[in-house]
């Protein structure tokens, strides 16, 4: 059982028979509705951890390249964190380092960013990520990389810009905060597609369901 199209071709090529492999994707918990207006002075978030597969470099690369005013904060620990912390430190850059926080308290920075943001630079396999901006209501912009491109639909429920380019992201990212409009109706977006194809009620079914063939078999 995979968790998107991505990773099934992966260990087909790697040699499992593809008739032995299906993917369920992730599932999330949406919010009863899209979220209504994002916070002024505008941010972007970024929710996860803070290592170098995640293009958080690139990210502090873009943060220097948003309109002023607007700021980048990150939600999240890990191995890269000081080095995080000096650079935002030494460059002066418009970068809040949150630190790690509870789901609700991730969830409320969510409901009030212009956007959310995963510069991945490796693999990404279905990223919860992606899904949680979804489920407040919220655009993503993301990298084209691994199965994300399954989870935004660019220029439907976010935008998606290649690995490893600051100035796309920081564009990209600029766009949704100059128009909240599109990001409105971007994230509105996100959010339908999360109930339809992420409901956590459907996902326990498919999987019950699938247990039971195997058993069967």
């Amino acid at each position: 059982m995979a968790p998107s199209g991505f990773l099934r071709d992966r260990v087909v090529e790697g040699g499992l028979p593809a008739d032995r492999v299906r993917v369920l994707a992730n599932p999330v918990p949406a919010a009863e509705q899209p979220r209504r207006a994002r916070a002024e002075p505008p941010y972007v978030l970024y929710a996860g951890r803070l290592v170098a597969e995640k293009g958080v470099d690139v990210l502090l690369d873009a943060a220097g390249r948003l309109p002023g005013g607007v700021r980048v904060r990150l939600a999240g620990s890990g191995r890269i964190e000081q080095h995080v912390r000096a650079r935002v430190a030494a460059e002066r850059l418009p970068v809040d380092v949150l630190g790690p926080l509870p789901p609700e308290d991730v969830a409320a920075q969510l409901r009030g960013a212009a956007a959310a943001v995963l510069p991945a630079l490796w693999w990404e396999n279905c990223p919860m990520a992606v899904l949680e901006a979804g489920a407040q209501g919220v655009p993503v912009v993301a990298t084209s990389v691994g199965g994300i491109p399954e989870l935004v639909d660019d220029g439907v429920t976010g935008l998606l810009v290649p690995p490893g380019d600051p100035a796309a992201l920081a564009g990209a990212s600029t766009s949704l905060v100059e128009h909240p409009g599109t990001a409105a109706r971007l994230g509105a977006a996100a959010w339908a597609r999360v109930r339809e194809r992420h409901d956590p009620g459907a996902h326990v079914a498919a999987l019950t369901a699938l247990y039971a063939e195997v058993c069967s078999s």
